[in-house]
């Protein structure tokens, strides 16, 4: 009679079972549909970035991508700085150094496409070039008075170590200017200076 008894019990129990390794399989199916939803997500996102990437085919190419880059990266780098921590002071001493090393690789990659560039005639180089060279410590400018005026309405927590970031991004973008954008504006200047002496 006990042999009875307990079977429909244990049946119920291998019912239940059942059930819920069911359930526990159709979780598992459900996220993998998700993550695999996710991770197509993700795929067609950076397929898109690759796509919206610039492929310079030429110095001068990568020279106004790398500033156009600059120009975005600078007022971005201290809005995710701002979310991240806004009273962040580095307590390593090298972390004082990531911004000028950052400025410095980015002013050697154009110091070597300038060095390319320049071995062009008066005639190849492009206004647009000199004009860009200019973009980068503009918009250093403009990120700074922003927070200058954030800073003033008690919105923005400036110091030390905020200001440190800016005089190294504006002084390595400022030295490309004049040095990027003033090396080819005088070779431009060749061609006026050709141009006078015909005329003469």
């Amino acid at each position: 009679m006990s042999m009875m008894s307990s079977g429909p019990g244990a049946g119920a129990g291998r019912v239940a079972a059942g059930e819920a390794e069911a359930a526990a399989h159709e979780t598992l199916v459900a996220e993998g549909a998700a993550v695999a939803s996710t991770t197509k997500k993700r795929s067609r996102f950076v397929r898109i970035l690759l796509w919206c990437v610039p492929k310079p085919k030429s110095s001068d190419g990568w020279t106004n991508t790398l500033a156009i880059a600059a120009v975005i990266f600078i007022p971005l780098w201290f809005i995710l700085a701002h979310k991240w921590n806004p009273t962040y002071v580095p307590v390593r001493p090298w972390v004082w150094a990531v911004p000028w090393i950052i400025s410095v690789y980015w002013l050697g990659a154009q110091m070597v496409f300038l060095s390319v560039s320049i071995q062009k005639s008066a005639e190849q180089i492009r206004w647009t070039e000199i004009v860009i060279a200019f973009l980068p410590p503009i918009s250093c400018l403009v990120t700074f008075g922003v927070i200058d005026v954030l800073w003033w309405l008690n919105l923005y927590p400036l110091g030390g170590f905020q200001m440190h970031e800016f005089v190294a991004f504006f002084s390595v973008t400022a030295f490309y200017a004049f040095v990027g954008g003033g090396v080819r504006f005088a070779l431009k200047g060749k061609i006026f200076g050709q141009l006078g002496a015909v005329n003469n």
